[in-house]
């Protein structure tokens, strides 16, 4: 994917969310409420495989590593979802919308 193409998607990803009225994105609370579950999850298959001692199966261990992960990655869109009605207040719209439009007016040219 060259430099245009990446512009293209985050410009017209950041102008949905602008014009959005959601303060922190819908998907983004879904996602981390899911996050949250599959963590506890997670962190409970982690007890049970701690609680089975030396006989556990090393495929197994396995499950902790994931319920790390599971937990970063749900701090990582808590963190967005908290930030962005913040963050969103300091770019410019119109900016933003400008831009749009010149992109999907190349676009029609082309």
């Amino acid at each position: 994917m060259n430099h245009q193409e990446r512009e293209r998607q985050v410009v017209f990803a950041l102008e949905r969310l602008l014009t959005s009225e959601d303060p922190s994105p819908k998907r983004w609370r879904l996602a981390s409420w899911g996050l949250g579950i599959a963590l506890w999850l997670t962190l409970s298959a982690t007890f049970f495989v701690c609680l089975m001692g030396p006989q556990v199966a090393r495929g197994l261990l396995v499950v902790p590593f994931l319920a790390g992960f599971v937990g970063a990655l749900r701090m990582y869109v808590t963190t967005i979802t908290r930030q962005w009605s913040i963050l969103s207040q300091f770019i410019d719209r119109e900016a933003v919308r400008q831009r749009a439009a010149e992109l999907r007016h190349s676009d029609v040219a082309r």
